[in-house]
């Protein structure tokens, strides 16, 4: 069996969305051309918030990729990729809300920062007692 399989499949569901977002990002580019360039266009007002939305998510990912691996190093593979489907579910409800209107991100965005934050805090808390125990 391999090591952190259970994180591994959550990373790689991570990276294909990523993927898959930046895509459709791309495939959707192809008729702005024929839009005019006024910013008041709901086409190209959409396509705008889509790579925002899509280039905050992956900025995001660089962050809490390597965290999910410290956190399931520390804490088992299952707690890790339940921490990283959390951020993915967070991530996709961000991606859509932000698309549909940039007012409709905020319950996304609070999910996965919220995954940040618990990943951030646990692995303090446990370097934490590994320094304790090593000086004290």
């Amino acid at each position: 069996m391999a090591a952190l399989m259970y994180t591994n499949i959550v990373l790689f569901l991570c990276l294909v969305f990523s993927f898959l977002t930046q895509f459709g990002i791309a495939a959707g580019r192809g008729g702005i051309a024929k839009l005019p360039a006024d910013k008041q266009d709901e086409a190209t007002a959409r396509v705008e918030r889509k790579n925002n939305a899509w280039n905050n998510q992956r900025g995001q990912m660089v962050c809490f990729l390597p965290l999910m691996y410290l956190i399931s190093s520390h804490f088992g593979d299952l707690f890790g990729a339940c921490l990283g489907l959390l951020f993915f579910i967070g991530s996709v409800w961000y991606i859509t809300g932000y698309t549909a209107a940039f007012e409709k991100r905020a319950h996304g965005f609070t999910v996965y920062l919220l995954c940040m934050l618990i990943a951030i805090l646990m692995l303090l808390y446990c370097w934490g007692l590994i320094f304790w125990q090593m000086f004290f």
